[in-house]
């Protein structure tokens, strides 16, 4: 899903259209004065803070790396160019689990050689407008749009509605994740 989509899809869910007409029946073309790009800017922000919201607290990004360490200390730039998020663990390649000290610019381990990190991270640092993007398959368009407008209403100021708006997210992030358990059926037997 891309961003823009997202951004098109707040706006029409926040019933602030306005900025959208329709030009030729495939393609959707947003119109921009002074005001419309303070709005729309509002929107984009919006998208990247709820997606960051999602990837913080209900699905988080994993992901591991094989690195080797010289004098202990492992540097976040090394790691990735996302935001790291948390180290989950770290092990050497034998799969032994190592201590390991968070520091804000590199990760200190009492250990020399080749190493296993485990991380979680965020994608939402890295986005445009025009970007694709994919979360587990949990989070749902609408979950991201409800968060997005949540985000938007809490800039605007319209808190009743950002409530609103944080009871359906909240509401769809769990009907996604109990999904799985409603389609399971108890097996029973006849006496």
């Amino acid at each position: 899903m891309k961003i823009s989509d997202l951004v098109i899809a707040c706006a029409q869910m926040l019933g602030i259209d306005e900025l959208i007409t329709n030009r030729f029946p495939d393609e959707v073309v947003l119109r921009y004065s002074a005001d419309d790009a303070k709005v729309l800017c509002k929107l984009s922000k919006s998208i990247y803070y709820a997606i960051e919201r999602i990837t913080e607290q209900y699905c988080p990004m994993k992901s591991d790396v094989v690195l080797k360490v010289t004098d202990g200390k492992i540097p976040y730039d090394s790691i990735t160019t996302d935001r790291i998020l948390s180290v989950t663990s770290i092990h050497d390649l034998a799969g032994n689990s190592l201590t390991y000290e968070l520091y804000d610019k590199y990760v200190a381990v009492n250990f020399s050689g080749t190493v296993r990190l485990h991380y979680t991270y965020t994608i939402s640092d890295k986005l445009k407008y025009g970007d694709e993007f994919y979360l587990p398959i949990t989070i749902t368009t609408r979950s991201i749009i409800y968060a997005a407008c949540y985000e938007y209403c809490l800039m605007c100021g319209r808190l009743d509605e950002a409530s609103i708006y944080d009871v359906k997210f909240k509401n769809s992030v769990m009907s996604g994740a109990n999904n799985r358990k409603s389609r399971m059926i108890k097996y029973r037997r006849w006496i």
